[in-house]
């Protein structure tokens, strides 16, 4: 019996210890991520910076300039694409200042709300920042026209931005009501 409650309590003890899945941010299908999107774009970090005061929401961001828009974004307009935001598994992996990334972005910032006893988000600041729509499964940089670590690859192994574009560009095509910013050559 002795030995059924020490194996009951390192299982226990076991399970506890193991990651939340709960908390986990999972990787949209690129469906999910273009639907989820109001901006896919190409953009060069151009800097990293904070607000100049307190912005609820936006710990850091990263000033992009648009160097080719898929969806909604404006070519050659600077955006500020929050970095690090006030939801921690919300933050991408990016950005380092004179880089280029493949961006899903969302207009506004993720706002944690609290009603009650119940936490909950909204969206504000539309139009003064853009925000990750995946996480950190939303960002994908670019080095010499290779996107890295897109869906469906291992990470290191890069695809052209040509293809990768296409396959966006199909995709928003199969989205009903979606508009694609930029024709397929």
């Amino acid at each position: 019996m002795k030995r059924i409650s020490s194996a009951l309590l390192t299982l226990a003890i076991l399970c506890m210890q193991s990651p939340s899945s709960a908390r986990e941010l999972r990787e949209y299908t690129l469906k999910k991520k273009i639907d989820t999107s109001d901006l896919i774009f190409v953009g060069n970090v151009l800097a990293i910076e904070r607000p100049k005061q307190e912005t609820e929401g936006v710990q850091e961001f990263a000033v992009v300039r648009v160097t080719e828009s898929i969806k909604g974004a404006e070519q050659g307009k600077e955006l500020r694409f929050v970095v690090k935001g006030s939801i921690g598994e919300d933050s991408p992996d990016c950005c380092l200042v004179g880089s280029d990334y493949l961006f899903f972005s969302k207009d506004g910032v993720q706002i944690l709300t609290l009603e009650g006893s119940s936490i909950g988000g909204k969206i504000d600041l539309q139009g003064k920042y853009v925000s990750p729509s995946n996480g950190k499964f939303s960002t994908y940089p670019i080095v010499s026209g290779l996107v890295r670590d897109w869906p469906g690859k291992d990470l290191g192994p890069a695809e052209p931005l040509a293809s990768v574009r296409k396959e966006i560009c199909e995709a928003l095509r199969e989205s009903k009501g979606t508009e694609v910013s930029k024709p397929l050559p």
